[in-house]
């Protein structure tokens, strides 16, 4: 059983959650769109790519990745990151910024989303298929076979990753995660702590648990967002 309590019990799973006040985000987020209309995203590189990192000797196995970018900012994903592993990429999806989303709502969760890039990766005979929200920080996967990998499907496969190098660690994740995901966690010997929801929260949990010398080596929420 998890050491860590509960806040949000399951009896009230039904009840909807009170809304986040309003942050610096809100701001954030004109600045975005206003960036994102101009044509700019494409000349903006986040942290890692800065560093100029050398993929040039890096090889993965052959095959299609279908990248579907939701026609928000990150196509950039394909020409500074896969065509340096020598991926193929050609099948992808709503690389171009388009700050009306006419395809689909920018979302891994969004059913059209998914439905489109199965189609995509189908249709290729793609390995993989990707969806990434607005900015990127959040993702769902299409395996081959045309399965739609997120929500709580995404925290097991990150889990059953996890779990490989740190078998029964503890898990933080926010509520709305189902009690298969909890079933899977105590099969496999780990912990679930069940937090509140939205990503800031989940991710300061760790430092508390680490406190308490509680080891943590997943906090991820169903939306995909994790660390």
């Amino acid at each position: 059983m998890s050491t860590c309590k509960n806040p949000e019990s399951r009896s009230r799973r039904g009840t909807k959650p009170q809304q986040p006040k309003p942050t610096g985000r809100d701001c954030r987020l004109k600045t975005y769109i206003q960036r994102l209309y101009q044509g700019k995203m494409y000349s903006l590189k986040d942290e890692l790519l800065e560093k100029d990192v050398d993929l040039s000797s890096t090889r993965v196995p052959h095959g299609e990745v279908i990248v579907n970018a939701g026609n928000g900012s990150r196509g950039f994903f394909i020409w500074d990151v896969l065509d340096k592993l020598v991926v193929d990429t050609s099948g992808s999806l709503n690389l171009k910024p388009d700050v009306l989303f006419l395809n689909h709502i920018p979302n891994p969760e969004d059913k059209i989303a998914m439905s489109i890039t199965r189609v995509a990766v189908l249709n290729h005979s793609a390995n993989l298929g990707m969806v990434f929200d607005t900015d990127a920080d959040r993702s769902g996967v299409v395996h081959s076979a045309g399965n739609a990998i997120n929500g709580d499907r995404l925290v097991t496969l990150m889990l059953a990753i996890v779990f490989r190098e740190h078998p029964e660690t503890m898990i933080v994740s926010d509520a709305r995660t189902s009690m298969a995901l909890t079933q899977f966690i105590t099969d496999r010997g780990g912990h679930h702590c069940l937090y509140h929801i939205g990503y800031r929260n989940v991710i300061d949990k760790e430092p508390q648990l680490n406190r308490e010398g509680i080891e943590i080596h997943l906090m991820m929420e169903t939306m995909g967002l994790g660390h």
